[in-house]
């Protein structure tokens, strides 16, 4: 699958040879400090144990954000969804730090949710982003996700409580 975005950048499956970039993107503590889930510093372990569960995935629901021609700069997610709510589902993403403030993170989050909506039948996407990451917040607004609430000491982060923001989107109306 290959979903164009802007001036050439795209999203398509991740890959095992994919490994190396992930790795280097991710040595980036700029990019740790803003999300709850990747450690610092980033290993090959690491990206083993991630990549293992990202490749092969049906339907797919991680994808690779793509430089022309096909080098890996980032990765959005449509999380799988809880069980209580099959229909619903958490987005998340990482770019790395040459290409932000370009636009592409906003059209990458746009077009997995239109996956998420059109390909896997949700009704419903919700992402967070962390109070001290205006950046995160505004391409969740750019994307139409609606402000729900701060939920106040929602993670702990190297010792200290992170604040975050709530965002969710409804499936468009047909």
């Amino acid at each position: 699958m290959r979903v164009d975005l802007v001036h050439g950048f795209h999203l398509s499956e991740i890959r095992f040879e994919d490994r190396p970039e992930i790795v280097r993107h991710l040595q980036d503590k700029g990019i740790y400090d803003m999300t709850v889930t990747i450690p610092y510093p980033y290993t090959e372990a690491d990206a083993d144990a991630w990549l293992a569960g990202a490749i092969g995935r049906e339907p797919t629901t991680q994808f690779a954000i793509r430089e022309p021609p096909a080098i890996l700069i980032g990765v959005v997610v449509l999380k799988d969804p809880p069980a209580d709510n099959p229909r619903s589902s958490e987005l998340g993403y990482w770019l790395a730090r040459p290409w932000w403030g370009r636009g592409i993170a906003t059209a990458a989050a746009r077009a997995a949710c239109g996956y998420g909506f059109q390909t896997l039948g949700l009704d419903r996407i919700v992402a967070g982003a962390f109070v001290t990451n205006p950046a995160s917040r505004r391409v969740l607004e750019k994307v139409g996700f609606q402000f729900v609430e701060i939920l106040p000491a929602r993670f702990t982060k190297d010792g200290r409580s992170v604040d975050d923001a709530w965002y969710e989107l409804s499936r468009p109306p047909v």
